[in-house]
């Protein structure tokens, strides 16, 4: 296992392996959550956006909050 981490430092190696599941899972997590627009969003920080991405889609958040303002402006320029 030493070393593993450095694989998931490459978006595209996260995306092809374990992301790709969370832009088909999003939208029905989301539905079964079925949350009104306007809530505050926290994004962890793991993963690509994915999930983010398509909260932002669906959801309509009032804000989304993360560890990096520059990764949640990226996920909402994409959008």
């Amino acid at each position: 296992m030493a070393g593993g981490g450095a694989i998931w430092g490459r978006g595209s190696a996260y995306e092809r392996s374990v992301g790709r599941w969370s832009s088909r899972v999003a939208p029905l997590v989301l539905d079964w959550l079925d949350l009104p627009a306007g809530l505050s969003w926290l994004d962890v920080g793991c993963g690509t956006g994915a999930f983010t991405g398509c909260s932002l889609d669906r959801t309509a958040p009032a804000r989304v909050v993360g560890p990096s303002a520059a990764s949640c402006a990226k996920v909402a320029r994409c959008r």
